[in-house]
């Protein structure tokens, strides 16, 4: 197999994406990180000037990014890159490319290409989120096509990374529903690897996370298609 390289811009605070990727990534791709650090508050919880700073911060992060010449450049950020309504990541994407000339894409972009592939239509959401954002998230899925028959977000957390997954596993189960394709779990610093299998073994349905979603489309894009196991069905699904 050829040497594949992606790059990744990640939210300054998030500490979790970087392994959970390290982790799943198959062996001869290599992942290449930047940090989104806005200058803003980060004792405010994901306050609205945070989420749109790390956007800001896109451009720089990238070409920082293209110097090691990565197959793909992503924007780490769900709710980052979905504040805005639809379009809004497409918006980010094209800011990446045109900076770079490197194919790129967001979270909430591969979110929606993982939910079709798996023709998962209607879907319950787990989120760390408040409601606001839980809102925008809600109406991002349904814009693109997806039906969320109900989405709920973890008590406001101030450190998203430091959620324990045994909390997130019980939040994805309580509301997973029987009308529902799937669940869907939100957020690039919420710890979600560890469950993935065992949830989607107990709720009989498939489960995506935000991490997960990333790593799919961009190894898809970069033109790899091994077979990962151990980290849901969307990864052994290409």
């Amino acid at each position: 197999m050829r040497n594949v390289k992606l790059g990744v811009m990640v939210p300054t605070v998030n500490s979790t994406m970087e392994p959970e990727l390290y982790r799943m990534v198959p062996k001869n791709v290599s992942i290449h990180f930047a940090r989104l650090a806005p200058e803003v508050d980060y004792n405010v919880t994901l306050s609205l000037e945070r989420l749109l700073g790390y956007a800001q911060e896109a451009t720089k992060a990238a070409k920082s990014l293209a110097i090691v010449k990565p197959n793909v450049i992503a924007f780490g950020c769900t709710s980052g890159s979905l504040l805005q309504g639809i379009g809004y990541d497409q918006e980010i994407i094209k800011r990446i490319e045109s900076t770079t000339g490197i194919p790129g894409t967001t979270t909430s972009t591969c979110v929606i290409a993982a939910l079709k592939h798996l023709k998962m239509k209607k879907v319950c959401v787990a989120t760390p989120y408040p409601d606001w954002i839980n809102e925008k998230t809600k109406e991002f899925l349904e814009s693109n096509g997806i039906g969320v028959l109900r989405i709920t977000g973890l008590e406001d957390k101030c450190i998203i990374s430091d959620e324990p997954p045994e909390n997130v596993y019980r939040l994805a189960k309580d509301i997973s529903l029987p009308a529902a394709d799937g669940v869907f779990i939100s957020c690039t610093a919420l710890r979600t690897i560890e469950i993935l299998e065992s949830l989607e073994k107990e709720i009989k349905k498939p489960v995506v996370s935000s991490n997960q979603a990333t790593l799919w489309m961009m190894l898809k894009m970069a033109g790899v298609s091994e077979e990962i196991n151990n980290f849901g069905t969307l990864l052994r699904s290409f």
